[in-house]
């Protein structure tokens, strides 16, 4: 089992509701990670970015960002060496891909079937009905595959 060690803060820093909801969020996906086998190559990695919060300032702006990028980036690393990914990831991912490659589509086609481009915004909702639809079908399929962080970020 993976044992990574979340960077201490400041108390003081973590009453501020940004940085904690920020930190709140690593510290779950910490936990959530420890529940699946990590590979020794990936576990160092995941470690750097977790050190890599300890030595930021202790300026909230600039510890919120870090703490969202690191959180970004361990992601990142799940997806590319073990293809786990968070709930939701998906649909989020197939609606905005469903709107651009159906719903703009649709939307064209029906504005010049009509002969008014004006129509062009029907196609959208089409798009999105795909896009969430091909999504949710995805992030079942990684859950029943235990591809599925139990975490929504």
């Amino acid at each position: 089992m993976p044992y990574f060690k979340l960077p201490q803060l400041p108390t003081e820093l973590l009453t501020h509701k940004k940085v904690k909801t920020a930190y709140e969020k690593l510290a779950l996906l910490i936990e959530s990670i420890a529940l699946k086998p990590i590979p020794d190559e990936v576990q160092p990695m995941i470690q750097a970015c977790l050190t890599t919060i300890e030595e930021t300032s202790d300026e909230k702006k600039v510890l919120i960002k870090a703490l969202r990028k690191e959180t970004d980036t361990i992601l990142k690393l799940l997806q590319k060496h073990l293809n786990l990914v968070p709930k939701n990831y998906y649909m989020v991912l197939w609606l905005s891909l469903g709107l651009a490659a159906f719903g703009i589509p649709i939307g064209i086609a029906i504005g010049m079937a009509l002969g008014n481009i004006a129509f062009l915004g029907i196609g959208f909702p089409f798009g999105v009905g795909i896009g969430i639809a091909v999504g949710i079908a995805m992030d079942k399929k990684a859950a029943a595959e235990g591809r599925q962080l139990p975490v929504d970020l």
